[in-house]
């Protein structure tokens, strides 16, 4: 370090003499010499010739250390056309500048802090600056000062001209304020910014100009297609815009422009048009056809130059938009051909708003035809009805889950009829005894692809759709006919009741009473063999409707608990008016880790419940023998679980209803 100081030090005294002070080194002056401002001048304008910023770059990183005296000047950009460096040194007594070269093409000496504002130009000495290969670099090549000009297009950095000097500003003062240097050096960071954004607007409209030559040259070619073969499908009768054939070669054609320059991405936006139905109720067809001509007149005067509008149905538009970067890009077409399609439409009887949904795909590496791409284009636009904004991007991942869903709810329809359902049923047991006091019935799915089918993935969906009621009465039609087959089996044997899940949109279904009542009548099956299990958040959607049907249940003798009891927030007044026999203790406020066990509020709670009510309480899940003794402690009388037992087949279940299953409930844990 002492010889780069000494070194420093002589060429600041030789610099100082003769002539040759006008090659003021930096951070010995911090103003610029007379002949170094006209030099610099000078540099500024032929700065302002150069078209490209590479060129530009080429043109400083020799001329600043010509005009200004820096050692070393060196560039990198990345336009997103071109990338590259530059490097010039113009200083004999440097050492090893071939190693600093290299290490300044691996990285930085240092880059601009992150902190959500723009860069600016900053001159420090190197020893002030973190370590890096590319800082030890300069040092051992006998630098001590550095400055960093960020070169901005459109606010958003694109490249960065480092500089490096024998000698350093000073720490405090000197160059951080205004001076000659860095205001200079703040004019040059301008000027490259400028040539940066007039490169990429020239770019931009260049690429503009030539899609517009390529699509009107495609145009011409279609037109002499269309003029030979006399087929006017090509274009849309009504709106003029391309149909389906032109749309399918635009789309292969920007599919093919992505390949060959994976920087230019595209999208396709499918616009369905909603209202239509209410126009021609006030106008008929003559004004539908009206609206639809505005409607593509406004797309065609407010999208892009470079994009393609076409129709593709009587209520479709699709919007092919290319040369974008981010789906944000794609997202702000898509707002503003919603903005313009919802804006009122003037007929000569009133003023007409439609709605529009848009779907969004973007031209992937996945995508080798147009088909797909529209398809599923098409797909996020169906999505798009069930979304806040109106507008959905397409997933390839929510697409498959939905497309899964679709497959399953068709596959349950055909379990029905294929017979691909069976019952298990789990024991509920007394905890004073140890006997069986009823059963839970438990729905399985054996596909004859996928084996069985867990429970909590083919409930919900068929719960999204009307199977759940055809499912529902096979299940309570089997448990039916199932407590009639142990009836003929166990003649002397009282049979426990037989508990059927049922989902509150079940319930409140029409027709639902009527069809449980045939159910029983055909059976032969009295009421109080049965047990009906709702759920408490389903029954507090509509706590009065619910009470009028169980009051009908419980007139048919059907007995009915509340399932999940504690997680449906249901109050005292709504349950005490409900006319229910049991309270199903859900499992999440048991499964407590054993130093809780006895911290059991809530159970206890509607144990305590139960007994005003004056109905029974089962506790669901029991998995431990810590848990039987605790809800036993706290005055529960029945659980199920694996405790005692898992769900079972209809043998195994009549067996353990001959044998009265008097489970031995001071036995250790199973």
């Amino acid at each position: 370090m002492r010889d780069i100081e000494e070194r420093a030090k002589t060429n600041s005294d030789r610099a100082a003499e003769g002539d040759s002070s006008r090659l003021m080194p930096v951070g010995l002056n911090p103003e610029l010499s007379a002949w170094q401002l006209r030099e610099f001048n000078q540099l500024l304008i032929d700065l302002s010739s150069r078209k490209a910023l590479p060129e530009a770059l080429r043109l400083i990183t020799h001329g600043i250390c010509e005009a200004m005296g820096w050692s070393a000047a060196f560039a990198r950009w990345d336009t997103g056309a071109e990338s590259g460096s530059e490097w010039h040194s113009g200083d004999p007594g440097l050492e090893d500048t071939q190693a600093l070269q290299s290490a300044l093409e691996r990285g930085p000496v240092a880059g601009w802090s992150d902190d959500g504002k723009e860069p600016s130009v900053r001159l420090e000495p190197l020893i002030a600056l973190p370590e890096t290969r590319a800082r030890e670099a300069a040092r051992d090549a006998g630098l001590a000062g550095y400055a960093l000009l960020p070169i901005l297009a459109a606010g958003k950095p694109i490249a960065m001209l480092e500089l490096l000097a024998t000698t350093a500003p000073p720490r405090t003062g000197g160059l951080t304020r205004p001076t000659g240097v860095r205001d200079g050096l703040e004019v040059l960071a301008g000027m490259l910014g400028l040539v940066a954004t007039r490169e990429r607007m020239q770019n931009a409209v260049g690429k503009a100009a030539a899609h517009a030559r390529l699509n009107m040259a495609e145009l011409a070619e279609v037109r002499a297609e269309l003029e030979q073969s006399g087929g006017s499908a090509l274009y849309d009768e009504r709106t003029g815009l391309p149909a389906r054939q032109i749309l399918f070669d635009r789309i292969r054609q920007a599919i093919r422009r992505r390949q060959r320059s994976p920087r230019d991405q595209f999208a396709v936006l499918v616009a369905e048009v909603e209202g239509l139905d209410r126009v021609e109720g006030r106008g008929g067809d003559q004004a539908v056809e009206e609206v639809m001509v505005a409607a593509a007149r406004r797309l065609a005067g407010h999208t892009r130059p470079a994009d393609t509008t076409a129709t593709d149905g009587p209520s479709r538009f699709v919007i092919i938009t290319e040369g974008i970067r981010t789906i944000e890009e794609a997202l702000g077409v898509a707002d503003r051909v919603q903005k313009e399609l919802r804006r009122p439409f003037p007929t000569a009887r009133s003023d007409i708003r439609l709605d529009v949904r848009i779907g969004l795909a973007l031209g992937g590496p996945a995508y080798d035809e147009p088909e797909a791409l529209l398809a599923d284009a098409a797909a996020a636009a169906v999505r798009a009805a069930n979304s806040r904004e109106r507008i959905q991007v397409f997933d390839r991942a929510v697409e498959d889950n939905h497309r899964q869903r679709e497959r399953m709810r068709s596959d349950l329809a055909a379990a029905l009829e294929k017979r691909e359902f069976h019952l298990e049923y789990q024991p509920i047991v007394s905890l004073q005894d140890g006997r069986i006091t009823g059963l839970e019935t438990f729905l399985r799915w054996r596909h004859p692809e996928l084996g069985l089918v867990p429970p909590d993935q083919f409930i919900p969906v068929a719960a999204e759709s009307p199977l759940i009621h055809d499912i529902g009465f096979w299940v309570l039609e089997q448990a039916c006919d199932q407590i009639n087959r142990w009836r003929s089996h166990l003649s002397q044997v009282e049979l426990p009741p037989v508990g059927v899940n049922v989902l509150g949109r079940q319930i409140f279904h029409d027709g639902f009473l009527e069809r449980v009542r045939e159910i029983l009548e055909r059976q032969g099956i009295q009421g109080r063999q049965l047990r009906l299990d709702i759920g408490e958040a389903e029954l507090m959607r509509d706590a009065d409707k619910a009470a009028t049907v169980l009051d009908r249940l419980q007139g048919m003798g059907i007995d009915v608990a509340i399932d999940d009891f504690g997680t449906g927030y249901s109050s005292l007044s709504l349950l005490h008016d409900l006319p229910v026999g049991a309270l199903k203790i859900d499992r999440s406020f048991i499964s407590h880790r054993r130093e809780k066990l006895r911290e059991w509020g809530v159970a206890r709670t509607i144990v305590e419940l139960a007994k005003i009510l004056d109905v029974e309480v089962i506790a669901e899940g029991i998995e431990t023998r810590e848990q039987f003794l605790a809800l036993r402690q706290a005055g529960c009388t029945q659980a199920q679980g694996y405790h005692f037992s898992g769900p079972v087949g209809a043998a195994k279940a009549e067996e353990m209803i001959r044998d009265g299953y008097p489970l031995d409930l001071e036995a250790p844990q199973r």
